[in-house]
């Protein structure tokens, strides 16, 4: 979001950031050996969160003005932060 890239190429990194990161966390914890039945689970209800988040954004790309959509986007990366802490 502090890029000087224009709108939708910073709203397209958003989706690709978000959309990998759940596969690489859990590349790198099949790689140690520390897959649990826990990090499973955890897993699973991750990927809701991710994925109503990205289409949240790809559906509003062209629909809201670009401070919006980057008041959008940090509301949600709070709330997902906080669901994982949660966990």
């Amino acid at each position: 979001m502090a890029s000087t890239d224009s709108a939708p190429i910073q709203r397209a990194n958003n989706v690709i950031s978000a959309s990998m990161l759940i596969p690489m966390v859990l590349a790198l914890l099949i790689y140690r050996g520390k897959v649990t039945e826990i990090i499973l689970t955890q897993a699973t209800i991750l990927f809701f969160p991710f994925t109503a988040e990205m289409w949240l954004d790809a559906h509003s790309f062209t629909k809201v003005s670009a401070d919006i959509f980057c008041k959008a986007v940090l509301v949600l990366l709070v709330v997902i932060g906080v669901l994982v802490l949660s966990l």
